[in-house]
Formats: structure tokens, sequence, C-alpha cells
């Protein structure tokens, strides 16, 4: 009879502990919604000022750098879950290591006019709380900044045993010449639910930048979507991205698209080296419409697998380039190679010459 009454009680506890279990998950999620960060189609941005006087980029020539960092968090010594890894952050001295890389760089290369940058913490667990967005800011102190987030979730739960936890991450665009606007244009969401709530809105970040002959130079900072498995929804987010870039060409602007499109830019080719691989999606020649050109480093992969630490035969591609619009001519564009140790991205430099202003009839 006790043995009885002891299974009851024990069956009632467990049952009990599930009963809570499922009710702390739906607090959780509806929390969870609750807290969604779902920012309007276009939003206004703030542009903070240089912390130091600069003169600014002038002339028709131009010089870019994008790179995602990885929020300071997938170096050399990383491997990720998302990626067929298993870890969700490095050690603090790790982060600290890649953290200094960045800013090194950053500031190695601070007479760059503009710098497109992505996945910038500000608030998040997978970085250890790092203000990176501060700490960029401090290091480009002569440039005007923007930042705008794209993702914003109070708690990641995945992986079950060491889960992201909380994300607070944007993109910044940095630039000598002061923007008269900046905005951020939002993206299709591609993700279902529920599975939409815990990942990126993402966006492209646009600033305009007043020329000498009346009209600007559009700069559009691009980080679209990974791990989605159909084309036609990808297609989605570059269609947003065109339209935008079209009615500026229209008004006569100039447009510069460049960042991290996490799809392979027109004509890209494997080579044939083991180490290099094509993704399953490559832009069309069209993508951003006729006649505009795509600037890339053929020779050298800008993004490595997340598999495994970096050892020199992670296979790698090449998602980070530049969309131009017509009339905008290409100097330079390489990969600035740092082996891969403060990111899983290699930045990409590239150097323009804008039409030649015409010169107003009397």
């Amino acid at each position: 009879m006790r043995f009885k009454t002891l299974l009851y009680s024990l069956l009632k506890l467990l049952l009990s502990l599930v009963q809570l279990a499922f009710l702390v998950a739906v607090v959780f999620f509806l929390y969870t919604i609750y807290q969604d960060f779902a920012p309007k189609q276009v939003t206004s941005l703030t542009v903070k000022a240089p912390q130091r006087a600069s003169a600014a980029a002038h002339g028709t020539t131009f010089s870019f750098i994008t790179w995602n960092t990885g929020y300071g968090g997938l170096g050399a010594g990383m491997d990720f879950f998302y990626d067929g890894g298993s870890r969700t952050r490095p050690q603090k001295k790790e982060h600290k290591k890649y953290t200094r890389g960045i800013n090194a760089f950053l500031q190695k290369n601070d007479t760059v006019d503009f710098f497109l940058l992505q996945e910038i913490d500000k608030h998040s667990r997978r970085s250890y709380y790092y203000r990176q967005d501060s700490a960029v800011r401090a290091v480009l102190s002569r440039h005007h900044a923007v930042f705008s987030k794209n993702y914003d979730v109070p708690f990641v739960p995945l992986p079950l045993f060491d889960p992201l936890g909380r994300v607070e991450a944007g993109m910044m665009t940095l630039s000598k010449r002061n923007p008269q606007q900046a905005l951020r244009l939002a993206l299709p969401q591609l993700h279902n639910w529920p599975v939409k709530y815990f990942m990126l809105d993402r966006a492209a970040v646009v600033t305009k930048h007043p020329l000498e002959d009346q009209k600007a130079l559009v700069v559009i900072n691009i980080h679209n979507s990974a791990y989605v498995e159909d084309a036609k929804a990808l297609q989605e987010e570059i269609a947003v991205i065109k339209a935008y870039a079209s009615e500026e060409v229209a008004k006569g602007n100039h447009v510069i698209a460049g960042g991290d499109w996490n799809q392979n830019p027109p004509g890209f080719s494997s080579r044939e080296a083991e180490d290099v691989i094509s993704l399953a999606y490559q832009l069309k020649d069209t993508a951003m419409g006729h006649r505009w050109q795509w600037a890339y480093d053929s020779i050298t992969p800008t993004k490595r697998s997340l598999a495994e630490p970096y050892s020199g035969s992670n296979k790698q591609t090449s998602i980070d380039f530049f969309a131009l619009s017509p009339g905008i001519q290409v100097e330079s564009v390489r990969v600035l190679p740092l082996d891969f140790k403060y990111s899983d991205h290699e930045p990409v430099y590239l150097r323009v010459k804008l039409p030649t202003p015409k010169k107003n009839r009397r």
C-alpha cells in the first residue's frame, strides 16, 4: 500500500513538473513575441558626428571597405553551431584577441572614405556584452557613424546546453563625408513561424551623401539572409534593394551597394580548387538592373566554413562584394587578407571614380 502511495506521489510530482515546464515555455514564447523587434519598412537613423574634426572626402574618387566582423566572436579558433560546429561563443580571452585585431585593422585603414560593417554587437551574450559599436566609433573617430539594429532577441534558446542567449546587434556605416540622410530599409522576413522570432530582421542601411553637382552618392550597406533554402525567397530581398536603388538612379544619383550578400556574385567560379566552393545560389548579372557592374576579387575568397576552427583547409567562398550603378568606374577591388584571424569573413577594399560632373550651362 505504501509503495502505491509513493508511486502515486511521484507521478503527481512528475506531472506537476511537466505542467510547470510547459507553462514556463508558453510564458517565455509569449514574452519573446511581445518583445519582437518589428521596425517599420523605412526608418530614419541617427548620424553621430565625428569625435574629432576631419576633412571630408571630396572630388569624384572614393574608397570603401566592407567587412562582416563576426561580432568579434568568429575568429580563427572558432566553429559555430549553425554551420555544423558546436560552439556559440569563444572564450573571453579569444574574444578580446579578436576584437583587438578588428579594432587595429580599422585604425590602420582609417584613411578609407567609407566603411560598411556587418555583425556589430551592442549588447549580446555571445560577445560578453562588449559594446562593439562604441569601440568602432572610438577607433574611427574621424568618421560620421550610423548604426542600425537587425538582430534584437531577448533570449535565443539554442543550442539547448549552451544557448546563444541575449542578442542585440546590427550594422554600421561610417563615412568621412557627412550624410544628408540615413535610413534603415527593412527586408522581407524569410523565416517561418515560430523560428522568425529568434532570427535576424534583415535590413539595408542607406546613407545619402551630397556631391558637388547637386546629385548624391547613395551608399547601401548589405547583409542579406543566410540559412534560407528557397532561392525565390532570397530574390525577394534583392527585389527590395533593387527597387530602392533604381529610384535613386532615376533621380540622377550614383549608387554603390556593398556588404555580405550571402550569395555568390555573378560570374563567380570555384576555379576547380578543392578548398573553394560555389554556393547553391548565385546572383544574376542583372539582379540590380541592366548596365550595373559587380566588383569583387575573383582570386581570393572572402568567407570560410565554420564547421571547424580555421586550419587553412576549410571550405571557402566569396559572398562579400559590391554592386555599382551605371557610369561608375572601378579603379581597384581586392580582398585584404587577414587569414581569417579575427572573423570568418575577410575585408574587401574598393576604389571607384564617379562620372565627371557636368558643368551647368549659363
